[in-house]
């Protein structure tokens, strides 16, 4: 059985595969769809974040510096703070557990400073009230 740390790896991975080719939402979805390899928890927050995929870009940029956009944060990053949100708002995990957990993984793949912004757009991307007024589609598994 897969401990949560490992079920975050894979899932970043999942997304980050996604940026590198370049893939539409909704073809991603589809290859997503014919996976067998995750978990329910893994599948739930998955299928939030292409439900909200919109979203949660728009929430992540919002919270860019001016110079950023989201396309032009490197892969892992925006793999990383698509599943942490997601996570956050699917799954209800406390703040704290989600960017500590971000950190560490950000730490443990990437190089320079990056867990500093990774740490300030989560820390202002993951409240209730985005909560209550993003994210109000239904999920559907």
């Amino acid at each position: 059985m897969k401990n949560k740390f490992q079920q975050r790896l894979e899932m970043i991975n999942f997304f980050y595969h996604h940026f590198v080719m370049n893939f539409h939402v909704k073809q991603t979805y589809k290859f997503f769809v014919t996976k067998k390899d995750f978990n329910e928890y893994q599948k739930k927050t998955i299928v939030f974040a292409f439900v909200n995929f919109a979203e949660i870009v728009a929430l992540i940029e919002k919270n860019l510096t001016s110079k950023w956009s989201f396309n032009e944060i490197a892969h892992l990053e925006k793999s990383l703070l698509i599943i942490a949100i997601s996570e956050f708002y699917e799954q209800n995990l406390p703040k704290n557990i989600i960017i500590s957990e971000a950190i560490k993984i950000i730490q443990k793949f990437s190089n320079g400073n990056s867990y500093a912004y990774i740490n300030k757009i989560l820390d202002n991307t993951l409240n209730i009230q985005n909560k209550k007024k993003l994210f109000n589609k239904k999920s559907p598994i």
